[in-house]
């Protein structure tokens, strides 16, 4: 696994909130934390508090079917339900990796207020080349109405094939004084892991070679 895992998120995830630090827990390793999909091998899955829940892998996606994330808070309190996962990534032979995708939602009440108001939504996608120089970095894009919510954040990377994947979470609580919230995340949350085909250097060196006797015989 690339590096320690860490306990220090990085840095401020949006301008309103300043850097935090995940509760401090046993950590846990999944069940199943190594495996296959059809383009790539997984290992060294990890959930620092066990929020996410177990994972599965259906096609190139893990689903967490069982994530257990709720904050609630009362009378100008607040409440945070903070936790990240993290798994190492070998995209397999001839391909490369193109993009990883997470997707939660869930719901909040007051249902009546917009997202921001009583309750946020915070989060951070990191993908770092293993053996490599790469670092993606994606804030969690989150938008909600009407009791519900859902985010986004997506990470496009250059084929690179060896990767460290790690997605931070954190649902707040935060009502005004004589008021009440609670936010909560639904199932299922998703990380999808895309992928495109890497021409075999020999096979790009024909293509090169018989793109230039084209141009030559047109000349």
């Amino acid at each position: 696994m690339a590096g320690t895992k860490r306990r220090m998120w990085i840095g401020a995830i949006v301008a309103s909130a300043a850097s935090w630090t995940l509760p401090q827990a046993d950590a846990g390793v999944w069940n199943m934390p190594s495996g296959s999909s059809d383009s790539f091998t997984y290992s060294g899955g990890f959930d620092y508090d066990g929020l996410f829940g177990e994972p599965s892998v259906a096609g190139d996606t893990f689903i967490f079917m069982t994530p257990s994330f709720t904050a609630s808070a009362s009378d100008d309190g607040t409440d945070s339900s903070a936790d990240a996962v993290e798994f190492d990534l070998q995209v397999n032979a001839g391909r490369g990796l193109a993009q990883v995708r997470v997707v939660p939602f869930g719901g909040y009440t007051p249902a009546g207020d917009l997202l921001g108001e009583k309750v946020s939504v915070l989060g951070q996608l990191t993908v770092t080349e293993n053996g490599g120089s790469g670092l993606w970095q994606q804030a969690l894009l989150s938008n909600g109405a009407g009791g519900g919510w859902n985010g986004l954040a997506a990470i496009e990377s250059d084929s690179v094939t060896s990767v460290h994947v790690s997605f931070e979470l954190d649902l707040r609580a935060h009502p005004g004084a004589g008021e009440t919230s609670e936010i909560w995340g639904d199932a299922p949350l998703q990380i999808a892991v895309l992928t495109n085909e890497v021409p075999e250097p020999g096979s790009l060196a024909l293509l090169l070679t018989g793109l230039c006797a084209s141009v030559r015989r047109r000349r």
